[in-house]
């Protein structure tokens, strides 16, 4: 749908939209520098801004970014955010460790993935309604996924390296701004067939209930850094995993035979 590679210009390569805002930046070490000074309170800022999409598809998309920073920022710091007026999908770092958003702050997450400086890095968002869950990834590893049956958008599709309710700039290099409309095609298949499968926790035992004709499913439990700490074939009928210390929060991730899949987020506190 739109492809910024953002090493000489700002334009979409795909010829499909009109050429990105870009103000007070540089555009060297193979991307675009953004300063981190706001520039809705000091004209010396950095403001990159993507063009409204008119084809944009909230219910069906995938946005990937590649960037970098020279040094940690002191404070919660945006790297790229979707809405001006009504952020409704975001990522950040915090602490020095990378963060995602979704609806505003409804949806806050701070991980324990620490994002390393003086290195490209890749974010990429990815949604489907009929799944309704949004999966943030990074570095290629699956972070999150929460459950969102509507993003609070505004019919805001422009993205940008500012938060601007807070006055909050990224300071480092962009590139490879890339926007699908579909959901992650190489990343986790994203597929209701699945949903006749239910999977809830008691206490630190898992239950996992397969339609009786349904065979051959995979099971992959990781946490939310994606360390594997269970894999199992699955049978119909219920299957229980009894998980002596389990993380705060873990990800079940089913697999079937026939390739489609499902990843729901388990809470233990």
């Amino acid at each position: 749908m739109a492809n910024y590679p953002l090493t000489e210009n700002g334009d979409d390569v795909s010829g499909q939209n009109e050429t990105m805002l870009l103000k007070n930046i540089l555009f060297e070490n193979g991307g675009v520098y953004s300063n981190g000074i706001y520039a809705g309170d000091d004209t010396t800022g950095s403001q990159i801004l993507t063009p409204p999409f008119p084809t944009f598809d909230y219910n069906n998309f995938t946005v990937l970014l590649d960037f970098k920073i020279v040094s940690l920022p002191e404070n919660r710091q945006a790297i790229i955010i979707g809405g001006l007026l009504w952020r409704w999908i975001g990522a950040y770092i915090d602490d020095g460790k990378i963060a995602f958003m979704a609806n505003d702050f409804t949806i806050y997450d701070v991980s324990d993935i620490e994002v390393p400086v003086n290195q490209w890095n890749t974010l990429r968002f990815s949604y489907n309604i009929n799944i309704g869950e949004c999966y943030f990834y990074f570095n290629n590893m699956l972070v999150s996924a929460y459950p969102i049956d509507e993003f609070n958008s505004g019919d805001d599709p422009r993205f940008g390296n500012s938060h601007t309710g807070q006055g909050d700039t990224f300071k480092g290099y962009w590139r490879n701004l890339v926007f699908h409309n579909a959901a992650s095609p190489d990343g986790i298949p994203l597929s209701n067939s699945l949903s006749n499968i239910t999977v809830y926790r008691r206490n630190n035992d898992l239950f996992i209930d397969l339609p009786s004709n349904l065979k051959k499913v995979n099971i992959t439990i990781t946490d939310m850094q994606g360390r594997i700490f269970k894999t199992a074939e699955l049978n119909g009928g219920m299957n229980t995993f009894s998980l002596s210390t389990p993380p705060k929060m873990y990800l079940v991730i089913l697999h079937s035979s026939t390739g489609e899949s499902r990843v729901t987020k388990i809470t233990t506190f």
